[in-house]
């Protein structure tokens, strides 16, 4: 029979099985043996289609044993694909092949359809994520602000009663150095852990690095006064501003 687009239909039936389970959905050994593994699965070919078979010396005088059973696709795909995948599946591998569908009606098949959808869906929801504006909360010296990065507006907005803690432990450091070394490590120590939302909300390396710098320097600073080094606690604001400015250099 003529080469016909039906064919290919045909074929693309056979590939969805393939991808789906990794093997042939008709394996058979010899061209006969791929016809009676088609019609075990899907019926007796079409009247036709036997007629051909007759005219063709290479099928002279074969007959077929007798199918007792169907393996359907149904049995054989049905827990594998959904229910408008099989429906697809089913239409390309009609045995007769102007039961088949077309081209175009593969293409405006409900499966395709619903993907085509659901990618419609997530890309309007990634462009809708892309335009959103971002709010960071972060910890800097203005309370609101913008800043363009990448072309995207980004607002700031930071924790008031947070802001003010800090700067409240901030101010607490040289009155805890005049006290006791150990309350000037404490109140440092609770500068860098204290806000909840601050650890939260400022990237991971930024705030490593600034409960780094925090407790490096403290162990530096409690040295520095028990041995009077530089006129004592004074000194130890320099050694904080100079680590500041070599962390954010780097």
């Amino acid at each position: 029979s003529p080469y016909g687009k039906p064919v290919d239909i045909w074929a693309c039936g056979c590939i969805m099985a393939e991808l789906t389970t990794g093997q042939a959905l008709f394996a058979g050994e010899s061209d006969i043996d791929q016809l009676y593994r088609i019609q075990k699965c899907l019926g007796p070919l079409p009247a036709k289609y036997m007629e051909a078979m007759k005219t063709n010396p290479k099928f002279d005088g074969l007959k077929f044993p007798p199918i007792h059973q169907l393996e359907t696709l149904e049995r054989r795909y049905g827990h594998l694909f959904p229910p408008d995948i099989m429906h697809l599946f089913k239409g390309a591998l009609r045995l007769f092949a102007a039961d088949r569908l077309t081209a175009e009606a593969c293409i405006q098949h409900e499966a395709f359809v619903y993907l085509n959808q659901k990618q419609q869906h997530q890309q309007k929801r990634l462009q809708r994520q892309q335009h959103r504006p971002k709010t960071v909360l972060a910890s800097t010296s203005t309370s609101q602000g913008q800043h363009d990065h990448n072309n995207e507006m980004v607002h700031f907005a930071i924790p008031f009663v947070d802001s003010r803690l800090r700067g409240l432990l901030t101010l607490l450091t040289p009155l805890s150095a005049r006290v006791h070394i150990r309350l000037l490590i404490a109140v440092r120590f609770l500068t860098g852990i204290i806000p909840p939302s601050e650890r939260r909300t400022v990237p991971s390396g930024a705030q490593t690095g600034g409960i780094f710098g925090i407790i490096t320097t403290t162990s530096l600073v409690s040295i520095m006064i028990g041995e009077h080094f530089l006129g004592g606690w004074p000194s130890t604001f320099n050694v904080f501003d100079v680590f500041s400015c070599l962390w954010f250099l780097g």
